[in-house]
């Protein structure tokens, strides 16, 4: 019985699969996962390269000292800032010891300078 799929889509799929991101590639930054796809991996690195990363850390750390023991969200509201970037560069700032993140019983995660 013929094959339903024609042997270029499966050579196509086949070659799909070696997109994953190998280990040891581009393990210099915690931007992107180790399981994500090589394009995630080069995306970070770019944006890395860029100094974007940076600035928009520190304008992380600015809003956290101006506004102390606020969500991430409100954070975003106040500054106009994507509450998506704040979210990503805010755990970067407490794992340098920077900011600290505190968790209350029934409430929401906000942060603190530290």
């Amino acid at each position: 019985m013929a094959d339903p799929i024609p042997i270029h889509r499966k050579a196509r799929r086949k070659a799909n699969t070696h997109q994953v991101h190998q280990p040891g590639l581009f393990d210099t930054h915690p931007m992107a996962r180790r399981g994500d796809h090589d394009s995630s991996h080069q995306a970070a690195d770019a944006h890395q390269a860029s100094g974007r990363a940076d600035s928009e850390r520190q304008t992380a750390l600015r809003l956290v000292k101006r506004y102390p023991g606020l969500t991430s969200k409100l954070l975003a509201e106040k500054s106009g800032i994507d509450r998506h970037v704040l979210a990503r560069r805010l755990p970067e700032l407490a794992d340098r010891g920077l900011i600290e993140k505190v968790k209350q019983p029934g409430k929401h995660l906000t942060w603190r300078p530290l």
